[in-house]
């Protein structure tokens, strides 16, 4: 996984739509006591020191597409078109949404053997917690952590927020998405995303 810090931001190059939203550049700190997104560097502390282990893999996945913990069980490695991955959803048996990734991540996923998606949660949760603790992010960092994150990057990079609320499997006009899962960061602009 030498390659992850490339593949995750390459992945947010992909979410170019041509539209714009007035979202500024730079923005402001908003702190939110239920929810908290990683900095950029703490991502690009996580990137580097992934491995290629079913660990990291799974790091990376949740990072590149905001899934809920129980979702990434689910992803099958069917169920891929080019750029793009299947999410079938914890909250209903129905639900499903297509996140958009890089090339990289979609052969990525069709390669991966099955104990990727099988996994145990709360053991991951807990490997989670000491790998970064070992990278000296000294705060609890879950699952939710990585959704957190994928959602203001979203953000950051001003994709329009009716595409935000898809991409998180939250229904169309819902506040969730901004007003729970967007953190926003200081001083952070859709270039340092982008790199």
């Amino acid at each position: 996984m030498a390659d992850a810090i490339g593949i995750t931001f390459q992945t947010y190059s992909y979410y170019e739509t041509g539209r714009t939203n007035p979202t500024p550049e730079t923005l402001c700190k908003i702190e939110k006591a239920d929810g908290r997104a990683l900095t950029v560097d703490e991502q690009r502390k996580i990137l580097t020191a992934l491995g290629d282990d079913p660990f990291s893999r799974r790091v990376l996945l949740y990072l590149v597409t905001g899934a809920r913990p129980g979702e990434l069980r689910r992803i099958n490695r069917k169920d891929t078109r080019p750029n793009y991955i299947k999410i079938e959803g914890t909250k209903s048996s129905r639900a499903v949404r297509w996140v958009k990734v890089s090339p990289k991540i979609v052969e990525l996923v069709r390669s991966l053997p099955g104990e990727v998606f099988d996994f145990d949660l709360k053991r991951f949760r807990e490997r989670l917690q000491r790998f970064c603790k070992d990278l000296g992010i000294d705060y609890e960092v879950t699952t939710y952590t990585l959704r957190h994150t994928f959602a203001t990057n979203l953000y950051i990079l001003g994709i329009p927020e009716k595409d935000r609320q898809a991409m998180m499997g939250h229904a169309g006009g819902s506040r969730i998405t901004n007003d729970v899962y967007t953190t926003y960061s200081p001083d952070v602009t859709a270039a340092e995303i982008r790199e």
